[in-house]
């Protein structure tokens, strides 16, 4: 064999070589999870100049989560790559309820450091049916999107201004006399804020008596 093709055959090897231990990048934050389950999680990837940020989301977010005592959801978990040190932190997001508290929780997955954790705000009425439906919702859905015809463009409105998600509570009553204490996140829109967004949108938490 020449040098020429010696050389040819050295770098199909080294292009081969290259091509077999690149993974896509849902896979390797999936991999970077050390054995989380995230079957079925939705993946996503945002960057600019100054990261990049990869998720994988929990399907339940998009759902209405019901949450027993002592219990703890995974939302999502986010990498987000620093562009000019070139560092890489990964985060996990939890739904979190102890006895009649509900927070969100974010953690440093690789040291289990707190990040935030942002309580719930408390329901504010007493449980009673609102007075334009005094017999009640027929469901929980229908109780949060009146909820978010009345008070949704207000909180949207804060969300964007503080680039913060807004934490909202609420009672909803059905016809079949069963009341829920519902808890909602309103996130912002505004394209400033949602890149590095460690919580992803929730269609809204029930806590179950």
């Amino acid at each position: 064999m020449n040098v020429r093709s010696t050389l040819y055959a050295t770098l199909l090897a080294l292009l081969a070589s290259c091509q077999g231990t690149t993974a896509d990048p849902r896979t390797e934050l999936a991999r970077s999870l050390k054995g989380a389950d995230v079957e079925g999680y939705a993946f996503a990837m945002k960057e600019d100049d100054a990261f990049v940020v990869a998720t994988l989301t929990n399907p339940q977010a998009r759902t209405v989560l019901k949450l027993g005592e002592a219990q703890r959801i995974p939302l999502q978990y986010t990498r987000v790559l620093d562009r000019k040190t070139k560092s890489t932190t990964l985060y996990r997001t939890d739904v979190v309820r102890d006895k009649s508290s509900l927070a969100l929780l974010v953690t440093d997955f690789a040291t289990g450091a707190v990040v935030s954790r942002r309580a719930f705000p408390a329901p504010q009425d007493d449980g009673t049916p609102p007075p334009a439906t005094t017999t009640g919702y027929d469901s929980l859905e229908q109780c949060i999107a009146d909820f978010n015809c009345e008070h949704g463009g207000q909180l949207q409105c804060q969300a964007n201004r503080t680039c913060q998600d807004q934490l909202a509570a609420l009672t909803c009553c059905l016809k079949s006399g069963d009341c829920y204490s519902v808890h909602l996140v309103i996130k912002p829109t505004s394209p400033r804020c949602m890149l590095k967004d460690l919580v992803p949108p929730i269609e809204g938490v029930v806590l179950e008596r």
